[in-house]
C-alpha cells in the first residue's frame, strides 16, 4: 500500500471504527500487554483483603475490565472509563452477565478533555488503584500523569502500559476492508521522558520496568503471523508506580 492509503484521524473516531475488531484482529502488542496484564496483576491484587475503588482508565474494549472484576475483593468498585462510545459498548457487552460483589460503572468520557467530568464521576475520595493499558500513544505525558495523580490516593498504585520506544515510528492502526489503513493521534514516548514525567507528577516507580517483545520464532507461534517482522525488538512497556506526596 502507498502512503495515499494511510489516514489520520481523531483518535476517538479511531477507536469507534476499530472496536468490533480490535480484540479479534491479531495485533501482537495487545496480546503481549494481555499477558503482562494476567502475568503481574494477580499478584498485585491477591494481598488485598478489604474493598478498594479502582480506575480502569482508558477500558477500551473490556479486556482487562472483566478480568479486573473477578480479581477484587467484594465490596469493592470498578470504575471503567473510556471516551470512545464503541469501544465501551464493546466492553459493556463482554462483562460477564452473572451477579457479581463488585460494582461496575461505566464512564463515557475522553478524560484528556473532561477532567471535571472524571471527578465527578468517581466522587471526591481518590481511588486506591488506577489500571491504564495501552493509552500512553495517543497523550501527553504531562497531562496524562497528572490526572492520575489528582486521582490516585497517596499509597496508593498504578499500573501503566505503552508502546515500547524500540517500535520507532510505528502507530496504532488497522486496515478497513477497502485496504485503507486508518491511525489515530499518536506520540512517541521515551522509556526514561515517561519516567521523569511520572515523577514530577508526584508518582514514583514501584517495581522494575517490565519490557516485552517478540524473542524469537517461537514467540511468533504464540503471538501469530503478525508478530514475524518484530523479531527481536521490543514492543511493549510496563510500569508500576506508586503515589506520593
Amino acid at each position: 500500500m502507498s502512503a495515499t492509503h494511510t489516514i489520520t484521524i481523531p483518535t476517538m473516531a479511531f477507536y469507534d471504527a476499530w472496536a468490533a475488531t480490535y480484540d479479534t484482529d491479531g495485533n501482537v502488542l495487545q496480546r503481549l500487554d494481555s499477558a503482562a496484564f494476567g502475568d503481574i496483576t494477580p499478584l498485585l491484587f491477591n494481598v488485598l483483603q478489604k474493598p478498594i475503588r479502582l480506575l480502569d482508565l482508558g477500558c477500551g474494549t473490556g479486556r482487562n475490565t472483566s478480568k479486573l472484576r473477578g480479581m477484587l475483593p467484594p465490596g469493592s468498585t470498578l470504575y471503567a472509563v473510556d471516551g470512545s462510545e464503541g469501544m465501551l459498548a464493546q466492553a459493556r457487552a463482554s462483562m460477564p452477565a452473572e451477579p457479581s460483589q463488585v460494582e461496575v460503572k461505566w464512564g463515557s468520557l475522553d478524560f484528556t478533555r473532561q477532567q471535571a467530568d472524571l471527578d465527578a464521576f468517581i466522587g471526591s475520595a481518590p481511588v486506591d488503584v488506577v489500571i491504564s493499558t495501552l493509552v500512553l500513544e495517543h497523550v501527553m505525558l504531562d497531562q496524562f500523569f497528572a490526572v492520575i495523580a489528582k486521582t490516585l490516593k497517596v499509597g496508593g498504585w498504578a499500573w501503566v502500559t505503552g508502546m515500547h520506544p524500540d517500535m520507532g515510528q510505528s502507530r496504532a492502526g488497522f486496515r478497513r476492508d477497502d485496504g485503507v489503513k486508518v491511525h489515530g493521534i499518536s506520540y512517541i514516548h521515551g522509556l526514561e521522558e515517561t519516567i521523569v514525567a511520572a515523577k514530577k507528577a508526584g508518582l514514583k516507580l514501584a517495581g522494575t520496568v517490565e519490557e516485552r517483545g517478540v524473542d524469537d520464532e517461537f514467540a511468533v507461534k504464540e503471538l501469530g503471523e503478525r508478530a514475524k517482522k518484530w523479531v527481536g525488538k521490543r514492543l511493549l512497556v510496563g510500569i508500576l508506580f506508586g503515589r506520593v506526596l
